[in-house]
């Protein structure tokens, strides 16, 4: 790749810099220019870093004639798909997992109330303790009260990872 050296001026960012030393305009100019941001990170990666943008400081700028550039082209195109893709499968990923574990949850809650409403538990209470009857009681309202918190909390993660299909759903139609 044929390149030349120029001095950094004023510049303070790598946008700034390519608008400085290359003359991109017209149609494709963003993807044009988002190339030549990736062209000079790759021959002056000291760039990657805001303190490298000191004035007279000397960087590669590389020819942007060269045929690499179209594949670098299509690699920068397929690079929101492929990241949606895999945002994709995360959000299914947490769902399934999130629906696994709720309904384990609600699962044991069940069988727990079962069990504190179970005539057998309720009279080994009565016969071996009696004055921890009461205490049952607040056992079960405790149950309760986690199982209507468990249900909440199915329902708001349920809204999340809703809401993250929609806009994952819209951010697909803003890459396409």
């Amino acid at each position: 790749m044929a390149a030349t050296v120029a001095r950094i001026g004023r510049e303070k960012s790598l946008g700034r810099l390519v608008k400085s030393v290359y003359n991109i305009k017209g149609r494709g100019a963003p993807e044009r220019r988002r190339l030549a941001e990736a062209a000079l990170l790759r021959a002056n990666p000291q760039l990657a870093r805001e303190a490298a943008f000191q004035p007279g400081a000397m960087v590669v700028v590389p020819d942007l004639r060269d045929e690499d550039l179209a594949d670098d082209l299509k690699d920068v195109q397929n690079a929101p798909d492929e990241a949606l893709e895999r945002l994709g499968a995360a959000i299914s990923d947490v769902s399934r997992r999130a629906k696994s574990a709720f309904e384990a949850a609600a699962k044991s809650s069940e069988e727990t109330l079962a069990n504190l409403d179970s005539d057998e538990l309720k009279g080994v209470v009565s016969k071996t303790a009696p004055d921890l009857a009461e205490q049952l009681g607040k056992v079960k309202a405790t149950a309760e009260a986690r199982q209507a918190a468990n249900k909440d909390r199915a329902s708001q993660v349920s809204s999340l990872l809703k809401q993250a299909r929609k806009d994952l759903k819209a951010m697909r139609r803003g890459v396409g």
